[in-house]
């Protein structure tokens, strides 16, 4: 789909959980496009609603840096008035183009959008801007604010772990919940400053590991007699398999501190579940300039389709590196209804911090092995 429209408006909204660097993705769309360029305030809500407001290049330098969402955010889930609500908006505006800020649900939103356009308002391209924490989404080498996210977390772990190495004849056990809903690419990043066995984390357990939890209590007590004490790191979405009834449902959030009450009472020792919690999205202060580089190029690009008449795509990454990484783009049905969890050769065993995976990480976070970037 590549047929030269007339320029009239584009409307753009930042949609689901917010990151550190989602406000550059914008700022990119914003820099951009050709002619008006309208906000939506509160992501799709605001589509189905018509909540706008104008958004100038010149006003972008004063918030593209800046973690949350400008243009606030949510999620929302549509039934079949609101699909029709949605493209009325954009043909009440005038509007040819869509840019659609998001992950998982936001792609198949965009993707649906774009098929109801076929009939319903021809004249509308849709394109799609890939945005997570959690590194779920398909189509992608990396999602924008995964990188900063990570990056606060293996600090954060690494700090962590010095504090309770210091503090051991007082608390013996520390486990710690990262972000990544089902899969565990947020919580394998916690390693990347780990530069021997016995620096934290000793134990990374991930939602792609079917592990029993009297396994995981045996691990720890390992660790704590090896090592004097034992940091652990869960991810959010981790789902013991055993005989534990009250962790047998997969609840995102908690496990923490639910694992942290079954090793205190059968190991008889003193553990702490620590939930890091939004922090972890809204770390301004250590983002990652690989990622913020790059969510302002993936705005940039998405103007740049729309512009052109490209619809139904998902701008992209393609490659991992410093040099080799470009911006490309994928069709949104390839994308939407897809999760992404960490390949089998990354998800390794609970003590292994995976060099292979952390050399891929490496170059987007903007740090060598073992210290931290300026």
């Amino acid at each position: 789909m590549s047929t030269r429209v007339p320029r009239s408006r584009l409307l753009v909204a930042q949609c689901g959980g917010p990151t550190a660097v989602v406000n550059a993705s914008l700022a990119g769309v914003v820099d951009a496009a050709e002619g008006t360029v309208l906000g939506v305030r509160q992501g799709i809500r605001g589509l189905v609603n018509d909540w706008t407001t104008p958004l100038l290049p010149e006003d972008t330098s004063t918030w593209r840096a800046e973690p949350a969402a400008h243009l606030e955010s949510g999620r929302f889930r549509l039934d079949d008035r609101h699909w029709r609500a949605a493209l009325e908006t954009c043909r009440a505006h005038r509007a040819d183009r869509l840019v659609l800020i998001g992950g998982n649900g936001t792609m198949y939103v965009a993707a649906q959008l774009q098929r109801l356009a076929h009939e319903a308002y021809p004249e509308l391209r849709v394109v799609g801007v890939p945005k997570t924490v959690d590194n779920d989404l398909q189509g992608t080498d990396w999602t924008p604010g995964f990188p900063s996210a990570a990056r606060f977390l293996a600090l954060a772990v690494r700090d962590i772990g010095l504090d309770l190495a210091s503090m051991a004849n007082f608390e013996q056990v520390r486990i710690v919940e990262t972000m990544g809903r089902n899969v565990g690419w947020l919580a394998r990043s916690t390693a990347l400053f780990r530069d021997d066995p016995d620096t934290a984390p000793h134990l990374i357990y991930t939602p792609e590991m079917a592990v029993p939890t009297e396994s995981i209590v045996a691990a720890i007590d390992e660790t704590y007699r090896r090592v004097g004490h034992a940091l652990v790191v869960v991810s959010e979405g981790l789902v013991p398999r055993d005989t534990h009834q009250h962790l047998n449902e997969p609840l995102i959030g908690g496990v923490a501190l639910t694992l942290a009450r079954i090793v205190g009472s059968e190991l008889g020792i003193a553990a702490r579940g620590e939930v890091l919690g939004t922090l972890q999205r809204a770390a301004s202060f250590a983002t990652s300039s690989q990622d913020r580089r790059l969510a302002y190029e993936l705005g940039q690009a998405a103007a740049g389709h729309v512009d052109r008449g490209d619809g139904g795509l998902m701008v992209r990454i393609e490659g991992s590196g410093t040099s080799d990484v470009r911006v490309g783009t994928i069709a949104l049905e390839a994308v939407a209804g897809h999760e992404r969890p960490l390949p089998a050769e990354w998800v390794a065993t609970p003590d292994d911090p995976c060099e292979p995976f952390q050399q891929w990480l490496r170059p987007l976070i903007d740090a060598e092995p073992g210290e931290p970037s300026d």
